[in-house]
């Protein structure tokens, strides 16, 4: 089958970048043929934007024409047995793609906007809980591809890791969470790297890394010791690797949703002098996906 995936976006960041790599790998390893709609992912002209669009370019078939906007989209559509779009916003679900075998998956969308919704596409779905019974629920793709996958991929890089080191991960690092992490460091006498777009304070322990490679990241994330981030995707593969966890959460309603999910609580940072155990375990974590990624497979069926 030619599947062709829409990922909507307001411009990429690393986990829309790995949400969009799963999902290709994902369905190709189905033995279908997938590309993806290369739709408004290059919006800033940054040195950041253009590594991770450069990224896609390498490890996804993207589409030969980019759009900037629904208009051109629905003047162009590329060709495909079927559509499916990734991460959309309900203004973006209004797109008219031909075929009866369309679906839309993890949508985001008020409870008043799901039978219009449902009218465009065949299958529905969102990450959460809609509390609708005509709305599936599906598994971030990121766990489409299991640890041992996700292994076999980044393992085929070559670039050198450091070992024993504690890994700080955020858009933003605060100044408590480098205290945080100095006495883990101190306890452990490991390293601090630290990989952020912004670094509150001019002097802090640690070696930071900018720019980093998606899949370096990901290598950084699964041989780190310690994870310390406030990042959904940085939550989700330090579940997925199993690593010693400490999240420092923004409060935003999608993290605090995939932390009650898959009862990550006491892995939240709550007071920065007191430390999370490194004791919990992800039983009941693996329980949850392994239950979520049974319906998104059964979902993503034709």
């Amino acid at each position: 089958m030619e599947i062709a995936t829409l990922v909507c976006n307001n411009g990429l960041n690393y986990d829309l970048v790995f949400q969009t790599f799963s999902m290709f790998e994902y369905l190709k390893r189905q033995g279908n043929q997938v590309q993806v709609i290369d739709y408004n992912f290059l919006k800033k002209d940054n040195k950041k934007s253009e590594m991770l669009y450069n990224f896609l370019v390498d490890n996804v078939i993207l589409t030969f024409n980019r759009y900037n906007d629904v208009n051109q989209l629905e003047e162009n559509l590329p060709l495909a047995d079927k559509f499916i779009v990734l991460n959309g916003e309900y203004n973006e679900l209004s797109l008219q793609m031909n075929g009866d075998k369309n679906i839309a998956y993890g949508i985001k969308t008020n409870l008043s906007d799901i039978n219009n919704i449902s009218d465009n596409f065949f299958k529905v779905s969102t990450f959460y809980d809609s509390k609708n019974e005509k709305i599936n629920r599906v598994i971030d793709p990121i766990f489409l591809l299991r640890k041992e996958e996700w292994y076999d991929i980044i393992n085929e890089e070559t670039v050198n890791m450091p070992i024993d080191y504690i890994l700080i991960y955020s858009d933003n690092v605060t100044k408590e969470m480098l205290s945080y992490a100095s006495k883990i460091s101190e306890n452990s006498n490991s390293k601090i790297y630290i990989v952020a777009d912004k670094v509150e304070g001019v002097f802090y322990k640690g070696k930071r890394l900018k720019n980093v490679e998606p899949f370096e990241l990901l290598k950084l994330i699964s041989n780190a010791q310690d994870v310390i981030t406030s990042c959904n995707d940085g939550i989700k593969f330090a579940v997925l690797f199993e690593k010693n966890l400490h999240i420092f959460s923004k409060e935003d309603e999608n993290q605090i949703e995939l932390i009650n999910d898959f009862n990550l609580r006491r892995r939240v940072v709550n007071e920065p002098n007191k430390m999370v155990s490194s004791n919990v375990g992800y039983n009941d974590s693996y329980k949850e996906i392994d239950r979520l990624l049974e319906s998104s497979v059964e979902f993503l069926k034709a």
